[in-house]
């Protein structure tokens, strides 16, 4: 820990216990946080695309550390994240896509893959475990892949020196651009999720 760069002005790392991070409101998460460190646990996460929506900036690893990171635990038994792509439950996705098609390509030609039984097998998760490059291409059309203002980092020591040159206004500017790609993206999505209702 002593390696590690001092507290500076206006710069605290936190480690949340079970009890704040079930607590934390929108507010309370934009007051007190000027970046979040994310390690993907699934295609999906809830936590990327509040804590976009909210302009706090955002450190990910690289995709390609992602899927070493993915690999390990579909092929582990002893964590359970990455439950889009787990085969045992890729077949529930379907039943989003049933009634209302998707007003866009969702990538990875996902609107093609779904009219056909081996399309569908594949696009919802199956073989995915067993197919590094299959896997690749389901991460690399995530939120957390596509979104702009994202930074990412190959190592832990290569994420502390980046942080170490950032000033205060450098995250604000990171957020402020990530509030104005969210409302924009909502733009384009609010229809469908209005109808869904």
């Amino acid at each position: 820990m002593a390696k590690l760069p001092q507290a500076g002005k206006g710069r605290k790392v936190y480690g949340l216990n079970e009890i704040e991070s079930a607590t934390l409101s929108y507010a309370t998460m934009s007051e007190r946080f000027v970046a979040a460190v994310l390690f993907p646990h699934d295609l999906g996460m809830i936590s990327f695309d509040d804590l976009y929506a909210l302009g706090i900036p955002i450190y990910l690893p690289t995709n390609e550390l992602i899927v070493s990171m993915a690999t390990a635990h579909l092929l582990g038994g002893r964590n359970y994240p990455w439950y889009m792509l787990r085969e045992e439950h890729a077949d529930h996705s379907a039943f989003a896509f049933a009634e209302r098609p998707m007003p866009w390509e969702p990538g990875w030609n996902g609107v093609g893959a779904l009219n056909t039984t081996a399309g569908k097998a594949v696009y919802l998760g199956h073989g995915v475990k067993d197919n590094p490059e299959l896997l690749a291409k389901a991460i690399s059309i995530s939120n957390f892949a596509l979104l702009p203002h994202v930074s990412r980092f190959r190592s832990i020591a290569g994420l502390l020196r980046g942080l170490g040159k950032l000033s205060p206004e450098d995250f604000a500017a990171i957020g402020k651009a990530m509030e104005k790609s969210s409302l924009e993206a909502w733009e384009t999505t609010s229809e469908f999720y209005q109808s869904s209702l």
